[in-house]
């Protein structure tokens, strides 16, 4: 899966998660969509672009601006700032994803973090593994 660096611009406008993509046919894509966004990337533009090799989804969130600093940066996922009920609607429509992995990368409390990100997951329009 992706990080923050593949979606930085390289000389010429390319994208190193382009260029990988691009030369690994057989790859499936499993996108990391809070990376992308910490990145300053639109995360609904790339999957309009390249969903089509998205197999499986990191679901994690962004806190605040300055918010959650003993956790990185990194919030419950639900309990940040990313549209997660509009990006579960785009994994639908653009793409053939059908698993997802709930992540934090610093989590205070992982039995907090597991519960409210299932909670908060269970109740979005698309449920990828329903599917």
């Amino acid at each position: 899966h992706n990080h923050d660096f593949e979606f930085e611009p390289l000389p010429g406008s390319r994208f190193p998660i382009e260029l990988l993509l691009e030369n690994a046919p057989a790859l499936g894509w499993q996108f990391d969509i809070a990376w992308c966004q910490k990145a300053g990337q639109d995360p609904v533009r790339w999957l309009q672009r390249l969903g089509s090799l998205v197999v499986s989804v990191h679901m994690k969130d962004l806190a605040q601006p300055g918010q959650n600093r003993d956790e990185d940066g990194w919030a419950d996922l639900g309990e940040g700032i990313m549209d997660w009920p509009g990006l579960s609607r785009r994994i639908a429509a653009n793409t053939p994803c059908r698993s997802l992995v709930l992540e934090h990368d610093n989590p205070s409390d992982v039995l907090r973090f597991a519960r409210r990100s299932i909670a908060f997951a269970s109740s979005l329009p698309f449920r990828f593994m329903d599917s």
